[in-house]
C-alpha cells in the first residue's frame, strides 16, 4: 500500500469503500490502522505489523518517487481525505 500510493497515486483501486485512487485508499488504510490500534484492544490483528509493512512500502516509495514529490502526494491525499470526511459528515 505504501509504495503504491506514492508511485501510482491516481490509479484506481477497488476496496470495501468503493473505487478510489490509491493515494486516498492508502490514507484511509493509515487512518483505519491507527483507529484499530487504539480502539480494538481485544483483536488478534497485529496493527504493528501493518504499520511495519506500510512503513517499508513508504520508504521504497520515497526512494522511487523522491522525497519532495512523496511528501506532496501524502499532503494532498490527507487533505482530500479530510475534505471527503467533512463533506460526508455534512451530507449525512
Amino acid at each position: 500500500m505504501g509504495v503504491g500510493m506514492l508511485v501510482r497515486p491516481i490509479d484506481l483501486s477497488m476496496s470495501g469503500l468503493g473505487i478510489m485512487p490509491l493515494a486516498l485508499l492508502g490514507m484511509s488504510y493509515i487512518v483505519y490502522n491507527i483507529y484499530g490500534f487504539f480502539a480494538d484492544s481485544g483483536s488478534s490483528i497485529s496493527y504493528i505489523a501493518h504499520f511495519g509493512g506500510l512503513f517499508i512500502g513508504l520508504l521504497a516509495g520515497f526512494k522511487i518517487k523522491g522525497m519532495k514529490k512523496s511528501i506532496i502526494i501524502i499532503g494532498v491525499s490527507a487533505a482530500c481525505l479530510i475534505l471527503l470526511v467533512y463533506v460526508l459528515k455534512r451530507l449525512f
